[in-house]
């Protein structure tokens, strides 16, 4: 193999390696934006339901309210 033919083969690697990384990283931005949407919320509401809601209610409506929480999240 001569010179010119591997720094042909090295480039070629370098242009698909690339390539997938341009395929990939818009996936995992967007995978980890949700997750830092996801942990925020719970980080906010987990509070707000255990200081708030849990201690001012009755089982029944305990469990209404942290169905709706949990649906918001």
């Amino acid at each position: 193999m001569s010179h010119r033919d591997t720094d042909l083969t090295e480039s070629m690697h370098y242009l698909y390696r690339d390539s997938i990384i341009r395929a990939v990283m818009p996936a995992l931005k967007a995978g980890a934006l949700y997750f830092a949407v996801a942990f925020a919320a719970g980080w906010i509401l987990g509070p707000i339901r255990q200081l708030l809601v849990i201690p001012a209610s009755t089982e029944w409506q305990r469990q209404e309210t942290d169905a709706a929480i949990a649906k918001i999240a």
